[in-house]
């Protein structure tokens, strides 16, 4: 896991794939940790370590993970936006 990763939590319950959706976030103790709106606090919190929030549930089968890709560039100026947009588009 890297910093950063969006983690969906893998259900073994029917009905659903994944019950559960955080990031990974390596802490100053360099622990992965899991952030997640947690239901029972009402807030987002830093919770466990991964593997812990994980062997907490019963219910929890494994993880997927999504990794965001770098930012190549970031565009500012708006007539570009605007040509990089319709170049998106006409590629579909």
């Amino acid at each position: 896991l890297k910093d950063g990763d969006i983690i969906g939590i893998v259900t073994n319950q029917q009905g659903g794939f994944c019950s559960h959706v955080g990031l990974a976030i390596r802490t100053e103790d360099g622990v992965m940790r899991f952030m997640h709106a947690s239901t029972n606090y009402k807030k987002v919190v830093i919770d466990k370590s991964v593997s812990e929030y994980l062997n907490s549930f019963k219910y929890h089968a494994g993880i997927l993970i999504g990794r965001p890709l770098e930012i190549a560039e970031t565009v500012t100026d708006p007539a570009k936006y605007q040509a990089n947009l319709e170049a998106l588009l006409k590629k579909k």
